[in-house]
């Protein structure tokens, strides 16, 4: 039977330009799991192009250009992990400009969404 994906965010690490989020997700199948992630600026408007991608379980990305744009803060970051069936486990991390957290939840879908 298919399960899954396990995990959560472990650590985020924000200086204000430049970070990275540290991620453990793993299944119980020991299916090959594949990584997506979407940044959404406080207004809704994709930052997707922040994203400098995915590496030894972290994700990094960085401020490119105008990071005092009105209603960019706090920043909305997806990263799904997702098995071959297409399961998926989410975790959803909402950023603040200084670096802080305000909030990580995990969640799962049993299918990716488009």
């Amino acid at each position: 039977a298919n399960e899954t994906p396990v995990g959560s965010v472990v650590d985020v690490s924000f200086n204000g330009r430049k970070g990275h989020i540290a991620f453990s997700f793993d299944d119980p199948t020991n299916d090959k799991l594949t990584y997506r992630a979407t940044i959404r600026a406080n207004y809704g408007g994709s930052l997707d192009k922040w994203i400098d991608g995915f590496k030894e379980g972290k994700l990094y990305f960085s401020v490119k250009g105008d990071d005092a744009a009105v209603g960019t803060w706090p920043i909305k970051m997806k990263i799904e992990a997702s098995d071959s069936g297409g399961l998926v486990a989410i975790s959803n991390i909402v950023l603040r400009r200084n670096g802080t957290i305000e909030v990580i939840s995990e969640s799962e879908a049993s299918t990716m969404p488009n």
